[in-house]
């Protein structure tokens, strides 16, 4: 046998014809309705009355196996885009009906491959792809310290200090009048260093400290104030300085935070410093006219 000589290619068969294979749907023979139901499956363009023929063979045919082979074959790309383009209902209406086809089954109204066989009808969406089971063992519950050094008890604690040592700062202006501004000015500018300190390490710390600093200032003016005993004048000028530093060290915690609250604060002295600044101008003589 001379392996050089050139071989023929293999001839295709002629092409089944549909009407045909409809035809042979109905046949008596299990087999001849089978190949009938394969052979539609593997045609590449179909009509709405072939996809009618082919679901009533997966709905009525007495033979299981055909029924199978005939719901596999309406599932080819060929036969959903011939229903998609039968279908006359829009995918709202299309919904309740799959949601109806649903409950009929559980009501066991409808078989599973007559189920089957009408959500095929109805339903279009592309099947979801199935997510990868994992075997990750279950998380353990947090144990007492994990729950104390949280992120979010940390913060209860920061803000919570932050409450105390104000309430702390203004009683201790209140009772103590020899050591008030030296103890409310050490710890003003201790709280001030502490935040810039910690600003890269702790943000969060640092914000909290930087809040107390902040809120340590008008204490700190209303001490000095007081032991210096100026007239009234004096001091609506010295609150709009106050109100008026308030608003640049918000300004600066804004940029350095990065923090809706501080803008917030800075609006707020920004207009209190305008507020008290027209008040002191029309309690001063002549110039009252501004």
């Amino acid at each position: 046998m001379n392996d050089d000589l050139p071989t023929r290619p293999v001839e295709s068969g002629p092409k089944p014809d549909p009407t045909q294979l409809i035809e042979d749907l109905h046949s008596d023979s299990e087999v001849t309705r089978l190949a009938a139901v394969q052979a539609l499956g593997r045609l590449a363009t179909v009509g709405e009355p072939m996809v009618r023929q082919l679901e009533k063979t997966a709905a009525q045919n007495s033979s299981v196996e055909v029924r199978q082979a005939a719901l596999a074959a309406l599932a080819q790309p060929a036969f959903r885009n011939a229903q998609r383009s039968a279908g006359r209902l829009a995918a709202p209406a299309r919904q309740i009906v799959l949601t109806e086809i649903e409950r009929w089954q559980s009501d066991g109204l409808l078989t599973p491959h007559l189920s089957g066989l009408l959500r095929q009808r109805y339903d279009f969406a592309p099947p979801q792809p199935a997510k990868p089971e994992t075997d990750a063992p279950p998380q353990p519950k947090p144990s007492l310290s994990d729950v104390l050094l949280s992120e979010a008890a940390i913060r209860v604690a920061l803000y919570l200090g932050a409450f105390f040592v104000l309430a702390a700062a203004a009683i201790l202006a209140a009772v103590i009048e020899g050591l008030r501004l030296p103890i409310l000015g050490a710890a003003t500018l201790g709280f001030l260093a502490a935040a810039l300190l910690l600003k890269k390490r702790l943000p969060q710390a640092s914000f909290v400290l930087f809040v107390i600093f902040s809120f340590l200032l008008p204490i700190d003016a209303g001490v000095l104030l007081d032991l210096l005993n100026v007239g009234r004048t004096t001091t609506q000028l010295a609150w709009i300085g106050v109100a008026a530093l308030l608003s640049l060290v918000w300004v600066g915690g804004t940029w350095l935070y990065r923090s809706r609250f501080f803008s917030v604060l800075a609006w707020a002295a920004a207009g209190a410093a305008a507020l008290q600044t027209g008040r002191w101008l029309d309690l001063t003589p002549h110039l009252d006219l501004f």
